[in-house]
């Protein structure tokens, strides 16, 4: 009995999960397009960086929570780098890691040959809205309240 009931909370949680990710998460902002474009090569390269900052981190003494916590945003700001500075630059290490290739001219720069951040990436093709005919209208019937 104890299994089952396990089992609805966790299906619970999982569906709770889901649905908050859904209703919150679920637009086209930059930072959204910008991390599902890097989420296959983030899958791919953090299991190294998790290893390598792990073993740095295993001989200083604080708290657990603390490593994990240092692990995690280390391994996650090194993977979005590396996306950013790597692979969306190099034809190769775009379709190995991601899948696809990046053309250079997709990647604006500044003035001074710094990427520009908020650039880059596209966002979503705006909707096409269905015209709306105008409704008919009855001989002698006049809309207007005057």
């Amino acid at each position: 009995a104890f299994i089952f009931a396990e089992s609805l909370v966790n299906f619970g949680l999982v569906r709770f999960v889901l649905a908050a990710f859904r209703a919150y998460c679920n637009s086209r902002g930059r930072f959204f397009l910008r991390f599902t474009d890097s989420s296959y090569t983030i899958y791919l390269t953090h299991h190294l960086l998790v290893i390598a900052f792990g073993l740095l981190l295993i001989s200083i003494n604080i708290s657990i929570f603390l490593k994990f916590a240092i692990v995690c945003l280390a391994t996650w700001a090194v993977t979005l780098a590396f996306h950013h500075f790597a692979v969306r630059r190099s034809r190769w290490l775009g379709l190995l890691l991601n899948g696809k290739t990046y053309k250079p001219s997709k990647l604006p720069t500044s003035t001074i040959g710094v990427p520009l951040p908020a650039q880059g990436y596209p966002l979503r093709p705006a909707r096409k809205r269905a015209a709306v005919a105008p409704s008919p209208t009855v001989a002698g019937s006049d809309r207007s309240t005057t």
